[in-house]
Order: C-alpha cells, then structure tokens, then sequence
C-alpha cells in the first residue's frame, strides 16, 4: 500500500488470489485424507469469505471453478483440476 492508506486494485487481486489457493490446497488435501474437515481448511474457507465479505466480492464455486466476482465482473478464476 502506498502512503494514502488506500488498497489497490491490485493489492485486492493479489490478495484474494493467494487466499483463494490456499484454500484449494486445504480442500485438496482435506479430500486425499478423506476426513472431517481440518482446521486448516476450515481457517482458509473463513479467510476467504471473510476477505470476499470485506472486498464486496461473491464467491461462486463449482467443480472445475473457483471464480470471485465484483459487480459482474470476474476478478479472478482458479481451475479446481
């Protein structure tokens, strides 16, 4: 962040990027193991939400998309495969 104090578009991309993989990997990992839902994961979903919540973001997932949106339009999308 620059010294306004504001987040940049990109800043916001980068972020919820990295937590939308983060928790991809989790969920991936929860399905190897084939067990209750870990912490970890849990700890991703809620870090996720909670930054899509604050973003204005929706999150829309389906069995080959992790796609964020904001007002229509895609801000990023992530193959599940």
């Amino acid at each position: 962040m620059k010294g306004s104090g504001k987040v940049t578009l990109n800043e916001k991309k980068d972020l919820i990027s990295a937590l939308a993989q983060n928790y991809l990997f989790e969920k991936e990992n929860d399905q190897v193991w084939q067990r209750e839902h870990s912490f970890a994961y849990a700890m991703s979903l809620g870090k996720l939400l909670g930054a899509c919540s604050a973003l204005g973001y929706e999150l829309e997932e389906t069995k080959d998309y992790l796609t964020i949106i904001s007002k229509k339009r895609i801000v990023i999308q992530i193959t599940t495969q």
